[in-house]
């Protein structure tokens, strides 16, 4: 196939070319609303999608039940492999607490909705506070003169 589809082609698919489609796009990795717009765009018909899907999931049905002794055998390895592995990965942390490990520094000042740059060390302080040596007084005076007292 060229790869170019013309509005002719596109809607005179056969049920057996959508099936054999959708089991490419599976293959390959794709999600099913994917697949449901790449066909709409071919011009399969929300019938003949249908049809389809329940010639895929009888198709389906039928290997399982052919399926052989290896065939069994090899599916609960698979299994059984995921259940180990699950184990393995309950000691690790997930890829969330990762993430947040690895964030860039200063990004969530940017995901907040209230943002304000005033800095944290304009706080008032306890009335019962005493200066010290080191401590600065600055008095801003603004109005018709401005004037600033250290």
């Amino acid at each position: 196939m060229l790869g170019v589809f013309s509005p002719l082609m596109a809607q005179n698919m056969s049920d057996s070319q959508v099936l054999e489609y959708v089991k490419d796009g599976i293959r390959q990795g794709k999600e099913q609303k994917q697949l449901a717009s790449e066909l709409a765009r071919r011009g399969v018909t929300k019938e003949q999608a249908t049809r389809v899907k329940q010639l895929y999931e009888q198709q389906n049905n039928v290997n399982a039940s052919n399926a052989t002794g290896t065939d069994v055998n090899e599916s609960r390895l698979r299994e059984e492999m995921k259940e180990n592995t699950s184990d393995m990965l309950e000691d690790h942390p997930s890829t969330q607490d990762l993430a947040r490990g690895n964030q860039v520094f200063g990004r969530n000042i940017f995901n907040t909705r209230n943002l304000t740059f005033e800095p944290s060390v304009n706080i008032a302080t306890p009335l019962n506070y005493r200066l010290g040596p080191g401590d600065e007084v600055i008095i801003d005076i603004w109005g018709a003169s401005q004037n600033t007292i250290r």
